[in-house]
């Protein structure tokens, strides 16, 4: 469950896939975690 949204398994781990991805990237380019709620790109 992501927010009060119930995803089948896949969709979850495709959603989880991609912010991990965003959130390794923008440590490697910044070397630190800017993120913030509004800024999430899923």
């Amino acid at each position: 469950m992501i927010g009060n949204t119930e995803l089948a398994k896949e969709k979850y781990a495709d959603v989880k896939k991609k912010l991990l991805a965003e959130i390794v990237d923008e440590i490697e380019k910044e070397g630190n975690l800017d993120f913030g709620i509004l800024n999430l790109k899923v």
